[in-house]
């Protein structure tokens, strides 16, 4: 049971034994962030973050959090916070690759009548940072990635379906996502499981009367 009814879970911890947690309200919900242990135990406030999401390193060391347009990274207990890069438009969906080197985030931003979901990359120093897939699909709307377990992959919502972004090399240095789903519903918000053999995606259909 979290400890407050305003605890949002963000992340788990490499160790699997901590959830990341923000409380806050809203929506997105912006406030404290909180480490809370899994089999149980006081939540620990890290430091003085007010975050929007957030994510811990793979080794554990690091943390990264998001508040409105600005990425940070801090230390895994919320100390040494400094700001990494600047963005228009709302940071979301925070993740790191594999190796630690890299972090990918969406954004949303407003063109007109219309949102854009855009996804970018900047590596972990706050050198490099561009857009993924741009002119891809226009407007643009890929959300929601999440790194396959090895690497290889990274996963992402785009046009209500499930699609694979392939690494680049020197056969195919300008990857092309590949289409990993065609169904009748929405598929959303893709997980790789541990062993990386599987995906957990939401699924919904919509009725109306």
């Amino acid at each position: 049971t979290l400890p407050s009814p305003n605890m949002i879970p963000l992340s788990v911890s490499p160790s699997g034994s901590e959830l990341l947690v923000v409380e806050g309200q809203g929506a997105p919900p912006r406030g404290p962030l909180w480490s809370l242990p899994i089999l149980g135990g006081s939540p620990r406030r890290l430091a003085d973050l007010e975050a929007e999401t957030g994510a811990w390193s793979p080794d554990g060391t690091q943390l990264a959090y998001t508040n409105l347009s600005d990425l940070f990274l801090a230390k895994a207990d919320g100390s040494a916070s400094h700001k990494l890069v600047s963005v228009k438009g709302d940071i979301k969906n925070v993740t790191w690759s594999p190796d630690g080197s890299h972090l990918r985030f969406d954004t949303t931003e407003s063109a007109g009548n219309l949102g854009q979901q855009l996804e970018w990359e900047v590596s972990a120093s706050g050198a490099d940072l561009h857009r993924l897939l741009a002119g891809w699909h226009n407007p643009p709307n890929e959300c929601c990635g999440k790194w396959t377990p090895d690497g290889k992959y990274f996963v992402f919502q785009s046009n209500q379906q499930i699609w694979a972004l392939p690494p680049a090399g020197l056969v195919h240095p300008n990857s092309k996502p590949i289409s990993l789903t065609s169904s009748p519903m929405v598929l959303s918000s893709p997980l790789p499981s541990k062993d990386g053999k599987r995906l957990f995606v939401i699924g919904q259909t919509y009725r109306g009367q």
